[in-house]
């Protein structure tokens, strides 16, 4: 799912203990960058957060922080944050709990 060197036009979900793979595409032209999972406070189940990712429109020359249901991300975004420029693809990110930088 790429066209090139940091440029993934679609995210997948492996489930290695089901051998099963979910596919989300993205709008032909939208690209993701690096995607971290971010677990509900008291979360028991892998899959029991969001995925954030950043996502970058060379159509629209605009570029968004997404939000979606890690348990369901075929289901779109939970939310979406329009960034006030488009950023590259291929951006690195991460996430930790806001107790572990204190």
């Amino acid at each position: 799912c790429t066209h090139g060197l940091f440029a993934f036009d679609a995210l997948i979900k492996r489930d290695v203990d089901a051998g099963t793979e979910t596919l989300i595409e993205f709008d032909p032209g939208v690209f993701v960058s690096e995607t971290v999972m971010a677990p509900r406070n008291g979360s028991t189940a892998e899959d029991d957060g969001y995925l954030v990712t950043f996502t970058s429109n060379m159509n629209t020359n605009e570029s968004h922080c997404m939000i979606l249901d890690a348990a369901d991300p075929t289901s779109g975004p939970v939310a979406q944050i329009r960034l006030p420029e488009r950023i590259s693809s291929g951006t690195h990110s991460t996430w930790a709990p806001l107790s572990d930088l204190g």
